[in-house]
């Protein structure tokens, strides 16, 4: 692959470095200045390297990039941003494109689209405007827009790529949002559609008091909600199969936080089998170590696998959020009869659980007809052997109640008959 070399101030009005070795340009620190309505194509990669003037772009035209962008020196590569940047810098490739290098790239205008895009620095801005027409990968990485107006990232296709967990790191939209309100539209994507699938919307209906940021990421987990979000320890007092396989994260860094509304999107595969009416948001405070000091909220979409929060409150806008619910009723079982004859079969009279994990505080008790109290237990799976005090009830119709709470921590109350044959 041919490198072209820049070592002295470049001013652009047209220049095109393209050809069928894709050249790439390796700035040796000096200066490039691209006019208003000029354009710099690169067909390769563009490499910013240290010495001399340590390698700056003035750009208040068009940069184009076909392969990687690098940022070696000891700068932000673009230098003289307006309070209106706008130089724009696009990266169309049809193939992977990343931002790399060992410094962080302070962006005007940019716009990516084609292929997959990689995030390999730790830290990348936007002053401007971020136009997303691909797949972006965050790559554990944070990617931060300095424009706090709503229309700061502009969704087109594609989307946003933050599926690392917190062991391997997380990847992190930070928008500095500052005092503004409107409905802030973050295009999560969970990489197994062509589109934001996991499209969070935060909707902030009373501003912070001052300057500030917040951090967005997501990421999926296993079966028993694993691993969690730091420094939360457990789910108590919800269960992980009751618990949906993600979490969200917006870690809002203000003195007095926004009041917000949050709409999640959430995937088919985060939710099986829970019962999906069912599902509601909960956060976690971790001034208390509590999951449930606010009580579980949300008005679910089942068409559009979106739940929206009520009203948060900004004592309430704490950073890791999920959402839970619970399985449906039918897997607790209650028969309606039962044999207590030693054979082996149908010998004891429970409810039957299909996920003893998603009850709590368990009672079962049986009444014969005159309201005597002939049993009662509270572990599941000890049933009722039909004998009270040492004798053999009769064959007769018999009262149960039992009485749990949910995943949820909702008090439930089932009443019925049992016949007891003989």
């Amino acid at each position: 692959m041919e490198r072209l070399i820049l070592s002295v101030l470049l001013p652009v009005s047209l220049l095109f470095v393209f050809s069928s070795f894709a050249q790439n340009v390796v700035n040796n620190g000096d200066g490039i200045v691209i006019n208003p309505g000029a354009h710099l194509v690169i067909g390769g990669s563009y490499i910013n390297e240290t010495s001399g003037q340590n390698g700056f772009i003035d750009n208040d035209g068009n940069m184009v990039v076909y392969g990687d962008f690098e940022n070696n020196a000891g700068n932000l590569v673009f230098t003289n941003i307006e309070t209106i940047p706008d130089g724009k810098i696009w990266l169309p490739s049809l193939s992977a494109q990343s931002i790399s290098g060992t410094t962080s790239t302070r962006f005007e205008n940019l716009r990516v689209s084609g292929g997959k895009k990689t995030l390999e620095n730790s830290h990348a801005f936007v002053s401007g405007f971020f136009t997303i027409e691909s797949i972006f990968d965050l790559n554990s990485n944070i990617m931060e827009l300095e424009n706090g107006t709503v229309t700061a990232l502009a969704y087109h296709s594609g989307y946003l790529l933050a599926e690392t967990t917190p062991t391997s790191g997380l990847g992190f939209l930070r928008w500095n949002i500052d005092a503004i309100t409107g409905s802030f539209e973050i295009p999560f994507g969970s990489g197994n559609s062509s589109f934001n699938d996991l499209n969070l919307t935060l909707n902030i209906s009373l501003a912070s008091s001052g300057n500030g940021f917040i951090d967005f990421s997501t990421y999926p987990t296993s079966s028993d909600n694993n691993p969690l979000p730091d420094p939360a320890t457990s789910l108590d007092p919800f269960q992980p199969d009751v618990t949906i396989d993600r979490f969200w994260i917006l870690d809002a860094q203000y003195a007095v936080k926004p009041e917000t509304q949050i709409t999640f999107t959430y995937t088919d595969a985060d939710f099986d089998p829970i019962q999906e009416s069912t599902l509601l948001a909960i956060r976690y405070n971790e001034n208390n170590v509590s999951w449930d000091d606010r009580a579980p909220d949300g008005t679910i979409n089942t068409n559009n696998n979106t739940l929206t929060t009520s009203n948060i409150n900004p004592a309430d806008f704490f950073k890791n959020w999920t959402l839970s619910g619970s399985i449906p009723e039918d897997f607790i079982y209650i028969p309606n009869s039962f044999t207590p004859n030693g054979d082996g079969s149908n010998d004891y009279f429970y409810p039957v659980i299909g996920n003893t994990e998603g009850v709590q505080g368990y009672y079962f008790t049986v009444f014969d007809r005159w309201g005597t109290q002939l049993f009662t237990s509270e572990e599941s799976q000890t049933g009722w052997d039909g004998y009270f005090k040492g004798t053999e009830c009769p064959q007769d119709i018999y009262v149960y109640i039992f009485e749990y709470k949910n995943a949820l921590g909702v008090s439930k109350r089932v009443m019925g008959r049992i016949t007891l044959f003989r």
